[in-house]
């Protein structure tokens, strides 16, 4: 997710540019008003930009996301663009634009990471997953709370305390032995999310993943 909020699309090492572009390109345009059912009947991901309702406009922007990683534009080289194709069809503005992106390029890019977790050789040593907020000025209270968070990488909280939180999310899960994770939990670095969840910790109000 940290990636994703750099001035340039950047992928990690381990998860190349042409995978983030694949995933992007694969997730399906669905108009927001069909947005609830599709992921109940579906239960899969989709692209949908809030008061966009025609597909074709969905799909030519998630292809133009999926461009950008693939050319290394900058986010405003992004916002140029979207804005010049989309005039006359949706004013988004830059501020929703950005956050368009965000989100698109941070999921591809954690999904990607989390989906190399499941090999069965990996998940045997990362058995463990530490929530990561970035604690400055700007973090929200309810993500901060899950700083340090421990649980096992299948846990079923994930689904709901995992990351990300909200638009423009900035919070990541790091992989860790089961080892590292005790001793974080016993010396009080760390604490076990499956014994104890803050009060205030979750999504934002009104966000789903």
């Amino acid at each position: 997710a940290r990636a994703a909020l750099c001035n340039r699309p950047v992928a990690p090492a381990h998860l190349p540019p042409t995978k983030v572009v694949e995933y992007i390109r694969s997730l399906p345009a669905v108009e927001r008003s069909r947005w609830e059912n599709f992921v109940a009947q579906h239960g899969q991901q989709g692209f949908t930009v809030a008061r966009i309702e025609s597909e074709r406009t969905l799909k030519l922007l998630r292809d133009m996301v999926a461009d950008s990683v693939e050319q290394g534009w900058s986010i405003a080289e992004f916002e140029d663009r979207a804005n010049f194709w989309l005039k006359g069809v949706s004013q988004l503005g830059d501020g929703r634009l950005r956050t368009v992106w965000n989100m698109t390029v941070s999921n591809a890019l954690r999904d990607g990471r989390y989906a190399e977790l499941r090999d069965p050789e990996v998940a045997r040593v990362l058995t463990h997953f530490l929530f990561d907020a970035i604690i400055d000025g700007v973090v929200r209270e309810n993500h901060a709370a899950l700083d340090n968070g421990i649980a096992p990488v299948d846990w079923p909280g994930w689904a709901t305390y995992g990351d990300p939180l909200g638009f423009n999310c900035r919070c990541g899960r790091s992989a860790i032995t089961r080892g590292r994770a005790a001793r974080m939990i016993a010396s009080g670095e760390g604490f076990d999310l499956t014994e104890h969840v803050p009060a205030e910790a979750g999504p934002d109000p009104g966000f789903r993943q």
